[in-house]
């Protein structure tokens, strides 16, 4: 899923949602902050900071305005197409 967000600073950041089990090998390891494990809780690209985002921003799905906490950055860039990618558990 595609969705926008906004850094704390307000800089709006498009990213694309993957949703994978915690604990699977498909869950990301995180290089800063915790990996996921709490409903709410996202772990975002690195290059995502480059954007403006940072750890404990808010990430708000337009339109439906579900929200989650970036808990955890990777070490590396990940990038569906272009656009930085942000993963949530599953069940969220």
């Amino acid at each position: 899923m595609l969705v926008n967000a906004r850094s704390a600073e307000g800089v709006p950041i498009d990213l694309a949602m993957f949703g994978v089990e915690p604990g699977s090998f498909l869950a990301p390891a995180a290089a800063q902050g915790t990996g996921l494990g709490s409903p709410d809780g996202i772990v975002v690209s690195r290059t995502a900071l480059d954007a403006g985002l940072r750890l404990g921003d808010t990430v708000v799905i337009d339109r439906i305005g579900t929200r989650f906490t970036v808990v955890g950055v990777t070490a590396d860039q990940h990038t569906y197409g272009h656009v930085d990618v942000a993963y949530v558990p599953l069940d969220a």
